[in-house]
C-alpha cells in the first residue's frame, strides 16, 4: 500500500480537533469575545498519530505530537494569570512551575533531542553538538 493514502485524513483533522475541544471544554473566548476552540493543537496530534505509520517520518512526527501534547495540557489545565517566556522563567525558578513553564522547557528538550536524533548520521560538516543546537533553536521556532 502506498503509504501517502494515509494522508487521506490529515484535511479532516482540524474538523475532529475543534470537535474534541467542544466535547473538552476547551472553547474560550478570542480577543474579540468570540468563543473558539482553544486547543487546535490537537490537530498536530492527530497528525502525527497517522503519520507514524510511514517510517521515514517518525522523529518530526514524534516531535510534532510532544509539542503538541505540550500545548494541549497548556491550552486545558493552564493558568493565564502569568505569561510570556520571563514571565514562566521567573515563575519556575520561584518554585511554582505553570504549565507554560513544563511547555517552555519541554518543548526546548524535545527539541533538542529531535535535532540529535535526526543529525545523528547527518553528513554535514559540523560537529554533532553544533548540529543539534542549532537544530533544536530551528526547531524550537
Amino acid at each position: 500500500m502506498n503509504p501517502l493514502y494515509l494522508l487521506a485524513p490529515v484535511p479532516l483533522l482540524p474538523v475532529i480537533a475543534r470537535w474534541l475541544c467542544k466535547k473538552l471544554g476547551l472553547i474560550k473566548p478570542n480577543f474579540q469575545g468570540t468563543p473558539i476552540p482553544a486547543a487546535c493543537g490537537l490537530s498536530f496530534v492527530l497528525a502525527a498519530l497517522v503519520a507514524l505509520a510511514y517510517p521515514p517520518a517518525r522523529i518530526p512526527t514524534l516531535v510534532a505530537a510532544i509539542f503538541g501534547l505540550l500545548g494541549f495540557l497548556d491550552d486545558w489545565k493552564g493558568n493565564r494569570s502569568v505569561g510570556g517566556f520571563k514571565g514562566h522563567l521567573k515563575a519556575l525558578f520561584s518554585g511554582k512551575p505553570t504549565t507554560g513553564s513544563i511547555k517552555l522547557v519541554g518543548g526546548g528538550l524535545t527539541a533538542l533531542l529531535g535535532a540529535g536524533a535526526l543529525f545523528w548520521t547527518s553528513a554535514v560538516n559540523l560537529p554533532w553538538i553544533g548540529q543539534t543546537l542549532l537544530g533544536g533553536a530551528i526547531i524550537a521556532l
